[in-house]
């Protein structure tokens, strides 16, 4: 028969499918389901949340917007494909079956379930789902790894994270401005570019440097093709003073510029060079551009042979995306400002936590109330939405200077919280480092100590940090550079550590923070040149790196009550925003004040 009724089979417990040995079960515990993907081996070269389509007769009984489900699809043939979700399907298709799988559903054909492999490696990796959106994560037959997220809401782009081979050798030098800029004028309606690209790293085959030009070639290179076939090749170069030789081209501060297979188009606008006025509103020392008329991208490496792309295109396909109506957040009808929006998974709306001292209150769209709690405490507390048990059903975490709660959606304290600790609390985070939900509660506390805590108020173990001595901890933040994990500890005299997963040093600094001002960050590619960012006593914003303890960037450039970082225009690159008398001040990459 095409389709498999689960209830029937259910009063056949221990019924076999095809001989395979695999009994059915009524339902998972879906409040403790595992996450397949922290045990999917290699051999499923791509990986979906939600897949794009599902098979033809795969039913479940509820709506499949709210379901979390995850593909995996086979390096051989569909026949190794499988599909997880939180519940039982309703139906399967023909040749299909469906196995209980710690708290959850695998389903695929028998083949598939037979050799589902529990072996995880570099795709398990590099998996970092968002909820909202599509994340596609895929290894290339060339061995690299491509992760894809595209944004819930309808768009015409996506983002993508690229990892190269180690072997790679990456120039140190930046893009020059006049090549970014040529992309915009490539993108006029009378040009008859058909394709640019340029990068720091991988010159294509075709771009052999003469050898006159190897020493001074920085490792920057651009080529762009007209539709009359013609090729410009360019090496960039670190002399702009200039260089001299023999071969055939054009000379200019930012590059030889080269021209093969073809004239040069008659008034050719070459990156900027004939066109002196045009400006470039972009993001400063790209990393790499690509532009064709269909697409656009820009990446920007992040550390680890790590490429973030920003992608836009005119081919933009839908099946790409969640079909859903954008959603209009209405503030609540009340005169007090949230101090946070969390999601109700019962009602499929949005709840506004309201502080009114000492209840912190849980209100509908509507105003009404669905949960409070007693604080015992004027302080403003710091709120963050989680998914404790990896299975979309949210609550919120909950600390001020002396509790931390862990509430349900209902109000209710999750098993193993509040957290007391007796010398009161003076810091606190929720950390997801490998952001797959697998959070950690760290607590400062005044007598000098960071608790951590995991799950259900388990103390984490491996956690081993030095409990300090007439010192302790005022801001606690994580920091993923590259491939390494800091946890930013910033004590009551100003002194800042940096540590490990197990709460042991990691890295020294010598950077000094005003205790009662709350960090912000700007990353490197390394966690000596990435930057913490405060107002000092006399207001001024400062940013200082790690590594050397230099005022670079938005140093003295204004003054502030509060500064954070946050992506406030979607690229991918965060903003700094900076708190005044007179309201908000937003900066971009380029330390230039925008509005947005």
């Amino acid at each position: 028969m095409r389709s498999t009724q689960l209830w029937f089979l259910v009063l056949v417990t221990g019924l076999a499918l095809g001989g395979m040995g695999l009994f059915w079960s009524i339902e998972g515990n879906t409040d403790r389901a595992a996450d397949p993907t922290n045990y999917a081996a290699d051999r499923y070269i791509r990986w979906e949340r939600p897949p794009v389509q599902l098979p033809v007769g795969l039913i479940f009984s509820d709506s499949t917007d709210d379901l979390t489900i995850t593909a995996f699809y086979g390096a051989v043939d569909s026949l190794e494909t499988v599909f997880h979700a939180l519940l039982a399907p309703v139906e399967v298709p023909d040749a299909w079956g469906a196995i209980e799988w710690r708290g959850g559903w695998l389903m695929g054909t028998n083949t598939a379930l037979n050799t589902w492999d529990e072996t995880p490696d570099r795709m398990a990796a590099r998996w970092f789902p968002r909820q909202d959106g599509r994340t596609v994560l895929e290894r290339t037959v060339a061995g690299e790894f491509i992760s894809r997220f595209y944004p819930q809401e309808p768009a015409r782009g996506w983002t993508e994270t690229t990892w190269l081979q180690d072997s790679v050798i990456i120039s140190p030098w930046p893009l020059p401005e006049t090549w970014v800029q040529g992309v915009w004028q490539a993108t006029q309606p009378n040009s008859t570019m058909i394709e640019v690209k340029m990068g720091r790293w991988n010159p294509p085959e075709s771009m052999q440097a003469e050898p006159w030009l190897d020493d001074a070639w920085n490792g920057t290179w651009a080529t762009v093709q007209w539709e009359t076939g013609a090729l410009l090749s360019i090496y960039g170069w670190a002399d702009s003073t200039g260089l001299w030789g023999s071969g055939e081209g054009e000379f200019h501060g930012d590059g030889y510029y080269e021209w093969k297979d073809g004239r040069r188009p008659m008034n050719a606008e070459v990156f900027g060079h004939s066109n002196e006025n045009f400006s470039f509103d972009g993001v400063p020392e790209l990393d790499a551009v690509i532009w064709t008329p269909s697409s656009f991208r820009i990446g920007r490496l992040e550390g680890n042979h790590r490429v973030t792309w920003q992608v836009e295109s005119v081919d933009w396909d839908e099946t790409f995306i969640t079909q859903a109506a954008t959603e209009v957040e209405s503030p609540p009808p009340m005169e007090e400002f949230p101090l946070a929006l969390v999601r109700n998974h019962r009602t499929g709306e949005k709840m506004a936590l309201v502080w009114d001292p000492p209840l912190l209150k849980a209100l509908s769209t509507k105003g009404e109330k669905v949960w409070d709690l007693e604080l015992g405490s004027a302080v403003t507390p710091e709120l963050q939405e989680v998914d404790l048990y990896r299975n979309g059903k949210f609550q919120v975490a909950v600390a001020n200077d002396a509790t931390f709660h862990v509430i349900d959606v209902l109000g209710r304290e999750v098993k193993g919280f509040p957290k007391r600790p007796n010398s009161g609390i003076t810091a606190s985070a929720v950390v997801d480092y490998d952001r797959n939900r697998n959070y950690r509660f760290l607590l400062g506390t005044m007598d000098g100590r960071i608790l951590n805590y995991k799950e259900e108020g388990i103390s984490t173990s491996g956690w081993n940090f030095q409990k300090l001595t007439d010192r302790y901890v005022v801001a606690l933040a994580h920091l993923r550079v590259g491939n390494k994990d800091f946890i930013y500890a910033g004590l009551d005299d100003g002194k800042i550590k940096l540590l490990k997963r197990s709460g042991a040093d990691r890295y020294q600094t010598e950077v000094r923070m005003p205790p009662h001002q709350k960090p912000a960050f700007r990353l490197g590619q390394s966690i000596s040149s990435s930057t913490v960012l405060y107002v000092d006593e006399a207001g001024w914003v400062q940013e200082r790196t790690f590594g050397t303890n230099e005022a670079v960037g938005m140093s003295r450039m204004t003054r502030g009550q509060s500064v954070k970082t946050e992506d406030r225009d979607g690229d991918g690159f965060p903003e700094v925003i900076v708190q005044t008398p007179s309201g908000e001040e937003i900066w971009n990459s380029r330390n230039e004040k925008i509005n947005l």
